[in-house]
């Protein structure tokens, strides 16, 4: 997650662990303001996760 506002994505929602959950289950995320050249676009995500390419 830290990886896409690193580049310049902007998390709208969500992005960190689920409170009552152990290992690594995070909370849905959405993120806007991306490109497709963004580690984020390119690489496969395991979770709940959107990404919305602008551009």
């Amino acid at each position: 997650m830290g990886a896409g506002v690193d580049e310049g994505a902007r998390l709208r929602t969500g992005g960190g662990r689920l409170a009552d959950e152990a290992g690594s289950i995070v909370q849905p995320t959405v993120f806007d303001q991306g490109d497709p050249t963004m580690r984020l676009a390119r690489e496969q995500i395991f979770g709940p996760v959107l990404s919305r390419a602008t551009g």
